[in-house]
């Protein structure tokens, strides 16, 4: 099926101009590194994403625009290609992979993903080479009223070698059907769910899930990174506890454009102004992802709960 996203990407880099334009763009972004001892984090200077990470995600902004995810109100060159019944796949025409895709519903539904797993492990399993994302209303998503996932070229995101180091990764729980472990020392918060059967990896999820919305009545705030490998699901899980840091809404020199998605929290900083990609360090990073990941407090409470179920 991977074919098809071939050439769906080499049409519309033809017949779209905008995408045609911003996939030009790409090829002159900046990037650097930032080596914190046993992982590093990049940093991408790509002013086409302003529009994503500057978006306004407050309700009466939301409720006021039109969803650009809707088929009636995307350009009449965005092209798309059926997946299943529920979902169809455009290119990103704001890329931050040189293959990025968008996978919509076709009906304007909220962002869940509980009721949508499913979707997301067929989709990893049917593009093997990619990885899958997904970021929660309130965690990444520039357009929260509308369920989708994104696809991007895998081996492109650290956190798809990191969960394997074995001085970051503690081990939870394994067993013949699958295995749960978490990151330390990682900056970020992350819950790995290994498993070789959708059914369980399905029911896993779920519980994983449900310890993490404990009484809430709504989605818990996360992000997710997917991909399907030697036969196995990998799904890591980044709990959130807010979705801008303040340093968003400050104006002048203190202000940094920092709005983290799945590329983010998997390694990849995705920063739209020059003077937030040069302002980038260690220190700096760290106390951004520190405002907008669980804290220690509730991340040791989850923790205990997964070695109890």
């Amino acid at each position: 099926m991977e074919n098809i996203l071939h050439e769906l990407r080499e049409s519309q880099l033809r017949d779209f101009p905008l995408a045609k334009k911003n996939y030009s763009n790409f090829d002159n972004v900046k990037t650097k590194s930032i080596n914190f001892g046993s992982f590093k984090i990049y940093i991408q200077y790509n002013p086409d994403r302003i529009v994503s990470t500057g978006a306004k995600l407050d309700e009466a902004s939301i409720t006021k625009r039109k969803c650009f995810l809707c088929s009636q109100n995307m350009p009449k060159e965005q092209i798309y290609i059926e997946y299943n019944s529920k979902f169809s796949i455009y290119i990103n025409p704001f890329p931050i992979f040189s293959y990025h895709f968008t996978i919509p519903a076709k009906s304007h539904t909220p962002q869940r993903i509980k009721e949508n797993i499913l979707d997301l492990l067929n989709i990893c399993k049917d593009f093997s080479g990619y990885s899958c994302f997904y970021n929660g209303p309130k965690s990444g998503a520039s357009i929260p009223d509308h369920m989708h996932f994104q696809l991007v070229n895998k081996g492109t995101l650290q956190i798809e070698e990191d969960y394997k180091n074995p001085e970051l990764s503690f081990n939870l729980c394994t067993n013949k059907n699958y295995s749960i472990s978490v990151l330390n020392n990682y900056i970020r918060k992350v819950i790995i769910l290994k498993s070789k059967n959708i059914d369980n990896t399905s029911e896993q999820f779920r519980i994983i899930y449900n310890i993490l919305q404990g009484n809430l009545e709504i989605e818990p705030m996360m992000n997710i990174i997917a991909w399907f490998d030697k036969n196995t699901w990998i799904i890591t899980i980044f709990p959130r506890k807010a979705q801008r840091p303040k340093e968003f809404f400050m104006d002048g020199k203190e202000k940094i454009m920092f709005s983290p998605g799945c590329a983010d929290v998997g390694g990849l900083v995705v920063a739209p102004r020059m003077e937030d990609y040069n302002k980038y360090n260690k220190d700096i990073i760290h106390h951004l992802f520190e405002q907008v990941v669980l804290d220690d407090k509730n991340w040791s409470s989850i923790i205990k709960k997964l070695q109890n179920h």
